[in-house]
Order: structure tokens, then C-alpha cells, then sequence
């Protein structure tokens, strides 16, 4: 695949607890040239702040991004886990973020990058090809240069938001 791909992954770690997790923010925190969505230098120490707690944190939080639909049980859940963040002294803020459901967006990039990865394919091997993913290329295909400057553009936007909250 091309570097398209990028646009569409996530490279993250999983750890089994937090002290493992600030252990890894720790190697590898800080702006990347590379990611184009990446938060400045927040000064690390992720270690270091674990023994401080969470009293007098700020702690984002939103029950619907503006628009999901959340199941009534993961609602519950999400709400008791306010609770203990507030029982443990964080202030936990719900800020009204103005977002429209993201497929439009993710989807330009998602179809735009199989089509970038199948195109040659497609003429002589497409009936190769998984139904379900030759469908998803052919969309792709059909995708023009505005298509993916208006995905950019709200993707810009939507990230200008993320960003006021921190």
C-alpha cells in the first residue's frame, strides 16, 4: 500500500497497566514531523506525574461528540466513571463540541486509499477480488480532487476543536 494508508492508521501501544502505559508515553511522546495531527511537547514525565493523582485535573469529557447515538448501558457506564474521576478530585468538564458524524470524512479517505492500493488491479483482477472490497475501490475510483480537499478541510476543523479543548 501507499503512503496513504497512513491517513487511516492508528499506531498506538496496549499495555495491561497504567504504570506500563506512562512507562511507553515516556519513550515515546512528543511531536513526530511525520503525523500531521500530532499535540506539541507536553513535557513528558507521565512516570513522574502518576504519583501526583488526578486532583485538580482538567478532564474533557463528552457523552455524544455532538452526535453518536450511545446505548442507554454504555451511557451508564461512561457516567459512573465521572463519578470516580470527580470522587478523586478531577474536574471534569462536558464541552459542547459541534461535530457532525465523521463517515463522510472517514470514508473519503478509507475508499480514496483502497482505490490508490487496487487501481491497477481492477481491470483485469477485479473479479478477484472480495465483492465487499471491490465495492469499497470502485468508490474510491469515483472520488474526485474536491471530494478530498472538503474530507481535509473538515478534518481541520474538527481537529481546531479537539485542539481549544486542550
Amino acid at each position: 500500500p501507499g503512503s496513504g494508508g497512513a491517513m487511516l492508521r492508528h499506531i498506538g501501544t496496549i499495555t495491561r497497566t497504567v504504570t506500563d502505559m506512562a512507562a511507553a508515553l515516556d519513550a515515546m511522546a512528543g511531536p513526530d514531523p511525520r503525523d500531521l495531527l500530532c499535540l506539541p511537547e507536553s513535557g513528558g514525565g507521565y512516570q513522574r506525574e502518576l504519583s501526583k493523582g488526578i486532583r485538580g485535573r482538567r478532564i474533557a469529557f463528552s457523552p455524544d461528540f455532538g452526535y453518536a447515538k450511545v446505548h442507554p448501558d454504555v451511557a451508564a457506564l461512561c457516567q459512573g466513571a465521572v463519578r470516580k474521576f470527580e470522587e478523586a478530585g478531577a474536574m471534569v468538564e462536558t464541552p459542547n463540541f459541534e461535530w457532525k458524524d465523521p463517515y463522510s470524512i472517514w470514508s473519503v479517505f478509507f475508499f480514496g486509499t483502497a482505490a490508490s492500493s487496487l487501481e491497477a488491479k481492477l481491470p483485469k483482477q477485479g473479479d478477484l477480488l472480495d465483492p465487499g472490497l471491490k465495492k469499497v475501490a470502485e468508490k474510491g475510483m469515483a472520488l474526485r480532487g474536491v471530494d478530498f480537499g472538503k474530507a481535509l478541510a473538515d478534518r481541520h476543523a474538527f481537529w481546531e476543536q479537539v485542539r481549544r479543548v486542550y
